[in-house]
């Protein structure tokens, strides 16, 4: 039986934990956070006390940790390559694609398979979707582990085009919720009822915009509040910058995300920013 280690139990490790249970791995755990490896042993996980520590004992290792920067701490750590060399790393962090690039390449090296997976939970298609940048080798190598982790997967390219696609995935989230936002926030100002957007029209506006006043507090951990479509949409417009890519809407987009993250909570969710930062405009907060 293979034994497979989870570094990062935020919202995306801890069903990664569960699915590894129900498929009858080992697993062996770590996170910076002490409690939330509690959650991963309840799902019949070893702890250790750090990403080496995970490496020595892991046929194969999934990173499900907040971004560029702490993936590149990990794979810039030699002892945790040499500790895996010969085995599998499935990265499903959203990053800069070049962090991917990067670490590909260190990998490789030290002889360690590097597959990037990044993945949505949010598409109209049901399920956990991943969207693969690796060699079309290192992909069919990994696709036993890619089946048991998620719903469904494709190889975009090779590694940084899974995370271009995931950016550009995120632009049409971030974005869209934000029109969303906006529009009912401005029906409910205007003295319109925003509920006959999906009532009378048939629009899928997202309840949660239809109230106004509401709690938009996450329990998920490890999305990182209102920083998550903010961090993300700011590697995006630096791929628009190395390509001089005109992104006018995305660049909008990101400010006021970027003014939602100020005046919120640190636990309040993405989703929710620009419609809380007019809620603040227009007084009701």
């Amino acid at each position: 039986m293979e034994t497979i280690g989870l570094v990062g139990i935020g919202a995306i490790g801890e069903q990664f934990a569960e699915s590894l249970e129900a498929a009858g791995y080992e697993t062996v755990a770590y996170d910076t956070d002490p409690e939330r490896i509690d959650v991963a042993v309840e799902r019949d996980a070893a702890r250790a006390e750090s990403p080496t520590a995970v490496a020595e004992i892991s046929d194969a290792v999934v990173l499900a940790v907040p971004g560029s920067a702490e993936v590149e701490a990990i794979v810039e750590t030699e002892s945790f390559l040499a500790a895996l060399s010969g085995g599998l790393l499935v990265d499903a962090t959203t990053t800069r694609p070049e962090t991917g690039v990067a670490a590909a390449e260190r990998c490789g090296d030290a002889g360690v398979t590097y597959v990037a997976a990044p993945l949505t939970r949010g598409a109209p298609r049901e399920g956990t979707l991943m969207m693969i940048g690796a060699a079309a080798d290192e992909y069919e190598r990994a696709t036993p582990l890619l089946e048991d982790l998620c719903t469904a997967h494709r190889r975009i390219g090779p590694v940084g085009d899974g995370r271009r696609f995931k950016l550009a995935l995120q632009l049409r989230y971030a974005l869209r919720t934000a029109v969303d936002a906006e529009v009912t926030s401005f029906a409910r100002e205007a003295g319109v009822d925003p509920t006959i957007l999906n009532d009378f029209l048939g629009m899928d506006v997202s309840e949660r915009y239809l109230e106004a006043g509401v709690d938009y507090a996450t329990d998920n951990p490890g999305l990182g509040g209102l920083g998550i479509w903010h961090k993300d949409l700011g590697y995006a417009l630096e791929v628009a910058r190395e390509n001089d890519i005109p992104m006018p809407l995305t660049s909008a987009g990101h400010e006021l995300y970027k003014a939602g993250r100020r005046g919120a909570g640190p636990e309040e969710n993405a989703p929710e920013a620009v419609q809380y930062y007019w809620e603040r405009l227009c007084g009701d907060r």
